[in-house]
């Protein structure tokens, strides 16, 4: 049985506990106000904060791309107008660690992995940046027009070495013995030094 209010003729649910039951539960995404009067103030629309959040989030996004894109851009202009050292910066350590090779072969003849680590040592352990800087220079002055590829080939017989005695060390018979590519190593070293001017190889030999 439904009671009805005695003013507007509708289901009172102070009265009839059923019609409490059957009003709709809010929104968990809003916040209802109890009182009617504040009812449309109070209540935020969830969407529109999603939607405020997305926008947020989609300009940080934006600018930390922005950002980095212009970093990486910055960062690449530096490289590029990096200004050298002095080329005798360079040599100096560069005839160091062909002294050290040379060395190393020795050393090799009854310690495989001594001479291995002896490669990742010393002035060895800076050959690639000295002999790259050597072979920049030799471009920049001209004193040769493959500076690039004197530097690759030196590089890429010390790696060769490096292998060799690897091979060794793990009781492989490697198809060249370590005299053999030290000699195409100091060869290859040779020919980048070669490219320094007189003047600046007679200043670092003192």
């Amino acid at each position: 049985m439904v009671f009805t209010s005695s003013v507007f003729g509708t289901p009172c649910a102070a009265v009839n506990p059923l019609a409490r039951r059957a009003q709709p539960k809010p929104y968990k995404g809003c916040v209802v106000c109890s009182s009617s009067k504040n009812h449309e103030d109070q209540r935020p629309c969830n969407r529109r904060s999603l939607m405020s959040g997305l926008g947020v989030g989609l300009l940080v996004a934006s600018a930390f791309d922005s950002t980095s894109v212009a970093n990486a851009a910055g960062f690449g202009s530096y490289m590029k107008k990096k200004m050298l050292d002095p080329l005798d910066t360079y040599v100096a350590p560069l005839l160091a660690a062909r002294d050290e090779l040379v060395y190393s072969c020795a050393v090799a003849e009854t310690d495989v992995l001594e001479a291995r680590s002896m490669l990742r040592s010393g002035a060895l352990s800076g050959f690639r940046v000295n002999a790259r800087a050597v072979g920049e220079y030799a471009e920049r002055l001209e004193t040769s027009s493959d500076g690039k590829k004197l530097v690759d080939t030196a590089i890429g017989k010390l790696e060769k070495y490096d292998s060799v005695l690897l091979q060794l060390s793990r009781d492989q018979t490697p198809d060249k013995q370590p005299k053999e590519l030290l000699e195409e190593s100091l060869s290859a070293i040779d020919a980048l030094i070669g490219t320094v001017p007189a003047d600046v190889m007679k200043d670092v030999r003192g």
